[in-house]
Order: C-alpha cells, then sequence, then structure tokens
C-alpha cells in the first residue's frame, strides 16, 4: 500500500473535505465532520479549530476535525466533534484512522492538551481508551406511506400523535418550517434553564443557521400564531437530524412535541430524506424513553479518548453530585439571569 500523508487542512480544501466528508467512501463521517462546524464552535466559543486530512497519491482517504477546548472544568483537551453528538476519524481504513490519531495526539501533546476526545459511534481507533457507554443514539428509516407510518409507532404514542393531528385539523395549533433563530433561541433558552442546563450563546445559534443555511430548518409549533415550542434539525446524506429543541409551558398541553416531531418526518420524506436521526439521548433518561416511545431502538455509543501524558482524564460529568446540586440551583434562578451567564458556563461544557 502506498504510504498515508497526513497533515493539517487548509481553508482552500473546504469543499474537497466535504465531498469526502458527504461521499460513500467515508460511512463514519457525520454532519459534524462537515467543515463548518469546528468553524462555527471556534466563532462562537473561542475553540479553535484543527483539521487533519490523510491523502494517498493525492486523493483524500480520512479526515479528523478537532477544537482545541479550553474548559475551567476540564482542563486543555482536543474534541471532535465539540458540542456535538458525533464526530471522530472518518477513513477508508484502520490504517488511515490510526494516522490520523497519531498526528493528532503528537499536535495536542505540542499544544499541552491532556486528552483528545474522539465522539465516534463505533470504537475505531486501535489502543485507545472506550469510554462507558453513557448514551445511546436512536435512528430508523421513515415510512413513506402516512397510514403506515402512523402504525409503525407504538400503541400509547401513536394515540398522542393522533390527539396531535386532530388538534392541527381543528386549527388549534400549527406548523411552520420557516421560523426565526430569534425565536428559536427564545424558546430554548427557557427550556435549558427549565432542565439545570446553561444555554449556549445565541451566536453559536446565528453562525449554525448562517453557515448551514442549506442543511438546516427551524420548525415551529404555534398556537393562535404564537410559537410555543422550536426545533432547529440540520440534514446530512438522506437523513434529517432533530437536533436543539426548546418550548414554553404551554407546549405540552397542545401535544407540540408530538406534533412537530410527525410534521419533521412528513416534511424530511418531501427533502429526499429517508432516515430519521432522533440524536443521542442519556441511557436511561426520560428523553431516552420517549425517543423508545415512538418505536425507535437505541444502539449504545462508543465514545473513545486517550490521554496525552498518561494521567486519568478530568470528569465534567453532568450525572455527578456536584453537577446534579449546581443544576438544581440554576433551575431556580430568574431567567434573564440565566440567559446572561449561561454562555459564559457552556463554553466549558462542550
Amino acid at each position: 500500500m502506498t504510504s498515508v500523508e497526513v497533515r493539517g487542512a487548509t481553508f482552500s480544501e473546504r469543499e474537497r473535505w466535504n465531498a469526502f466528508v458527504t461521499s460513500s467512501a467515508s460511512p463514519a463521517a457525520t454532519f459534524f465532520h462537515l467543515w463548518e462546524w469546528a468553524d462555527a464552535v471556534e466563532e462562537a466559543h473561542g475553540h479553535a479549530a484543527h483539521r487533519f486530512v490523510a491523502e494517498v497519491d493525492g486523493e483524500i482517504v480520512g479526515v479528523l476535525p478537532l477544537n482545541d477546548v479550553r474548559s475551567i472544568l476540564s482542563g486543555r483537551s482536543f474534541v471532535s466533534g465539540a458540542f456535538a453528538v458525533g464526530g471522530g476519524v472518518a477513513a477508508t481504513s484502520a490504517a488511515v484512522a490510526d494516522a490520523l490519531a497519531a498526528s493528532a495526539i503528537d499536535t495536542a501533546r505540542d499544544a499541552g492538551a491532556h486528552m483528545i476526545e474522539m465522539r465516534s459511534e463505533t470504537a475505531a481507533i486501535a489502543g485507545w481508551n472506550a469510554k462507558t457507554p453513557t448514551h445511546e443514539t436512536y435512528r430508523k428509516a421513515i415510512v413513506a406511506d402516512e397510514d403506515a407510518r402512523l402504525q409503525a409507532i407504538p400503541r400509547k404514542r401513536r394515540a398522542e400523535v393522533r390527539k396531535a393531528i386532530a388538534m392541527e385539523v381543528s386549527g388549534d395549533v400549527s406548523v411552520r418550517f420557516d421560523g426565526s433563530v430569534e425565536t428559536f433561541y427564545r424558546l430554548y433558552a427557557r427550556s435549558l434553564r427549565s432542565l439545570g442546563t446553561p444555554v449556549f450563546s445565541r451566536r453559536f445559534a446565528e453562525t449554525l443557521a448562517q453557515k448551514f443555511s442549506d442543511r438546516m430548518c427551524i420548525a415551529l409549533v404555534e398556537v393562535r400564531g404564537e410559537a410555543v415550542a422550536a426545533l432547529m434539525s440540520f440534514y446530512f446524506r438522506g437523513a434529517v437530524m432533530p437536533y436543539y429543541i426548546g418550548a414554553s409551558p404551554q407546549a405540552r398541553a397542545y401535544r407540540a412535541f408530538d406534533l412537530i416531531y410527525w410534521r419533521l418526518m412528513e416534511q424530511a420524506l418531501s427533502s429526499e430524506c429517508e432516515i430519521f436521526d432522533f440524536g443521542r439521548s442519556k441511557i436511561g433518561s426520560p428523553h431516552a424513553a420517549y425517543k423508545k416511545s415512538w418505536g425507535f431502538e437505541p444502539v449504545p455509543l462508543a465514545y473513545q479518548y486517550c490521554c496525552i501524558r498518561g494521567e486519568k482524564p478530568v470528569s465534567a460529568d453532568p450525572a455527578s453530585a456536584k453537577f446534579r446540586a449546581a443544576s438544581a440551583v440554576w433551575k431556580k434562578l430568574p431567567l434573564p439571569l440565566t440567559n446572561a451567564l449561561g454562555p459564559l458556563v457552556a463554553r466549558h461544557l462542550p
């Protein structure tokens, strides 16, 4: 085999990079491998982007995007992908993956980082540590026929979806797919405060909308013209990814969550998407139970990490007792205060 050359990628190679990421040659690539994601993280949160490209005879055979994350909670680490549920090496072979990982280790060591984290769905790098699975991902094909699609939903959830559809038919609620970042962020920030989670900056939402204008939409559920739920979704290789959702306290009474996901499936089919990628949830969480209630089967995520200097990784696990206590306090703070402080904290929780 011709030797693999690994080097840093330059902006002029952005189109070649994205062409590889979206091609059948890189089945492990995700939406978060696209060039623009690491840029959005850098621009909004200040975590510098590093990109490694592997070539054989001038042809791209692998890529690895990383962000240099400097966190007061977990120290300095390189993450693929930061603020994402996916990442890691996307390569045509194990040898290419190993070469990309070796280059990343050298760069991280030179930068003084203590760890590299790869958020890949499967363990792809020999010899790296595997994190104990804490999250699952949910993905399945969208049934084209509307009646069959409804019947594919387990009975209890199907009944709720029918009620949501009936409310829409009666005119009580409506769904649109041209929502603004402003509306989305207002509802999203409110939801995260209710969950005890700091919200990322509005700039990040705006940057994502700008960079992925042709790969995303913001859906709104409205009650008499007032938005009660907003969902930011991404499109990648024939799949739709409902990724960030926010809602007002009134949303549940109007079954906004069931309606927005149901209509997104319908909209995705019209956009020639065949897969509904429900994203990740923490194992055993209410969010995981909700996705299972739609008939999605979980697949555990196999994240990997490498400690550069041999020490144990610094934990910033939101499930720890320390974070649970902080979360309980956060829920009680006034919304304007959490909206102001959230982005300052969230940048340290990539």
